[in-house]
C-alpha cells in the first residue's frame, strides 16, 4: 500500500510531512525564479548601448528606452534577490507578486529607479529594464513553470511514500 498506512480499516497519510513537502516545493519554485529573474537582469545591464560615447566613459552610454550601460558596473552588481521563505521582503526596485509569494528584486543605489523610470528634473528619460524583463517573463509563463516543475516533483515524492518512510 502506497503512501500511507491502514489503521483500523481506514487509510492515514502523513499530512504533516506532505504538507511541508508542499511548501518545499513551492518555495524551491519561487527562489529559482528569483535567480532567473536577478541573472536576466545582470544581463541587461551588461548590453552595449547606442547613445553619445562621452569623454570619460569607457563605453557609449545608453539611448533613451534602452537598458543602462554599465560604465562602472556598481548598478549591475547591486541587484540582490529576496527570499520566498521569507513572505515580507522589503526591496527597492520592482516587486512582482504571485499568488505563490513575494519575489522581490532590489538595488540600494539611489539612481536605479531614476534610470529606469527617468528623472525629468535632471533631464534624463527612461532606460527601462525592470519592466520589459518582468513583462517577457510573465508573457513566457517562466514563473508558473518554474514553480509548476517543482510542485510536479514533490507530487511524484508523495506518489512514492510508503509506511515504511511515513
Amino acid at each position: 500500500m502506497a503512501g500511507g498506512r491502514r489503521t483500523k480499516g481506514r487509510f492515514v497519510w502523513p499530512k504533516q510531512k506532505i504538507m511541508r513537502m508542499c511548501m518545499d516545493a513551492v518555495v524551491q519554485g519561487v527562489n529559482e525564479v528569483n535567480i532567473e529573474l536577478q541573472a536576466g537582469l545582470i544581463e541587461n545591464l551588461s548590453q552595449s548601448g547606442s547613445g553619445k560615447h562621452y569623454k570619460g566613459n569607457r563605453a557609449p552610454s545608453s539611448a533613451p528606452g534602452e537598458p543602462p550601460v554599465a560604465q562602472t558596473g556598481h548598478l549591475r552588481l547591486s541587484w540582490t534577490a529576496g527570499n520566498a521563505g521569507h513572505y515580507n521582503v522589503k526591496a527597492q526596485g520592482r516587486r512582482v507578486t504571485s499568488r505563490y509569494g513575494q519575489i522581490s528584486v532590489g538595488s540600494a543605489l539611489k539612481y536605479a529607479r531614476a534610470l529606469e523610470k527617468g528623472n525629468p528634473k535632471n533631464n534624463l528619460l527612461p532606460r527601462p529594464y525592470i519592466k520589459p524583463l518582468v513583462d517577457a517573463f510573465n508573457d513566457m509563463r517562466l514563473p508558473t513553470q518554474i514553480v509548476q516543475r517543482h510542485v510536479d516533483e514533490m507530487l511524484v515524492q508523495i506518489n512514492q511514500l510508503t509506511p515504511r518512510n511515513v
